[in-house]
């Protein structure tokens, strides 16, 4: 009696069972994307911010106050060492060089002179043809008009300069970029004239934070782009650093030459650069949305203590269901990230639902 009751019991637990089965609902696949994992190259940047300067440049100064009298050159002219600018007006220093030239000119006409005498009276005095008196005399006289034919050369070298500083010549070869006066204009001495850069070849001079110290070296390079000329990347490298980190800003200075062949940059333009710090060849990388983490808590064995710390997975898609896998990851780049270690060449990696599944749901691959 008691087995039949058992049975009878069993029957209706079993078929109780089997009506909630039927009843639940089916899962159905949640739709997802994917990317297939492959290798590619990736590498790692630091990104500074700073401003442009000529790798040459100068300030003309006028060195006296008076009229522009001529400009020869216009802004964005190309001009060799040398060349002429522009002059001053300059007609009297031209004629104070000429006089102090006549005076020189006389002064050594002079000197001569009595240095032809002296070379006669020296050959008597040897030969005790006159007396020592007679030759001091002649040497007395060579003396003076000695000094007298440094002192016309002195004034004439410093008219001669004056006169050349109401020129205005290149220093080097290169581009005029600015002309502060026009002709007529009165310029006071030491105002700027003319300045002057060399094309093509510019300078960054950025602050480095002291953590990067290590991983900055001369010759790295660096990669720059400007809000002013959208859609284009220069490229440049370091040529010098600083020894030694800056104890109030805990930075160190860094210097990059920038090449510009097709002459689109200008001093004092802002820009955004980026330094390579790492690569990685060969290397599996995949979209960094893709990567999801979560925190654990570790219990360290020596000291019983707790410890957070964060793990990264991921989803693929293996037999029509999501399958998750633990992951290394490497180096990031802007929205990619290498994967050191966790998946292969191959799989299909989840990178559109990975969030809305869960360990073995069923997943539908869509495309579009």
């Amino acid at each position: 009696m008691i087995n039949m009751r058992m049975i009878v019991l069993l029957v209706m637990l079993v078929g109780l069972s089997c009506r909630q089965q039927a009843e639940m609902p089916r899962q159905e696949p949640i739709p997802v994307k994917v990317y297939v994992v492959r290798e590619d190259s990736l590498s790692q940047y630091l990104s500074l911010t700073g401003g442009l300067e000529a790798a040459r440049e100068a300030l003309l100064y006028s060195k006296v106050t008076e009229k522009m009298r001529a400009i020869h050159v216009s802004v964005g002219q190309s001009v060799t060492t040398g060349q002429l600018l522009g002059q001053q007006e300059n007609e009297i220093f031209l004629q104070q060089m000429k006089q102090a030239e006549a005076a020189y000119q006389a002064a050594e006409v002079q000197y001569r002179l009595v240095k032809k005498e002296y070379d006669r009276m020296a050959q008597l005095y040897q030969e005790n043809a006159i007396s020592a008196q007679q030759f001091d005399q002649v040497s007395s006289q060579l003396e003076q008009v000695d000094a007298q034919r440094n002192q016309a050369r002195a004034a004439y070298q410093l008219a001669r300069q004056q006169y050349e500083n109401t020129f205005f010549r290149a220093p080097f070869s290169g581009t005029v970029a600015a002309i502060y006066f026009d002709v007529d204009d009165m310029v006071p001495a030491g105002q700027p004239v003319f300045r002057l850069l060399t094309p093509g070849a510019m300078v960054a001079i950025l602050h480095v934070p002291e953590r990067y110290f290590q991983r900055i070296h001369v010759g790295q390079q660096v990669l720059a782009r400007f809000p002013a000329i959208p859609g284009q990347t220069f490229q440049g490298y370091i040529f010098r650093m600083d020894s030694a980190i800056d104890p109030l800003s805990r930075t160190f200075e860094i210097r990059v030459a920038i090449t510009d062949a097709r002459r689109k940059l200008t001093s004092g333009l802002y820009g955004e650069f980026s330094i390579e710090l790492q690569r990685a060849t060969r290397t599996l990388v995949v979209p960094k949305n893709a990567l999801l983490s979560r925190t654990e808590v570790v219990i360290n064995p020596r000291t019983g203590t707790s410890e957070y710390r964060k793990r990264y997975y991921v989803f693929v898609v293996k037999n029509g269901t999501a399958v998750s896998r633990s992951v290394e990851p490497g180096i990031e780049s802007n929205d990619r990230v290498q994967i050191r270690t966790g998946l292969t060449a191959g799989d299909s990696l989840i990178v559109v639902g990975q969030k809305l599944v869960k360990e073995g749901f069923p997943v539908r691959i869509v495309t579009d």
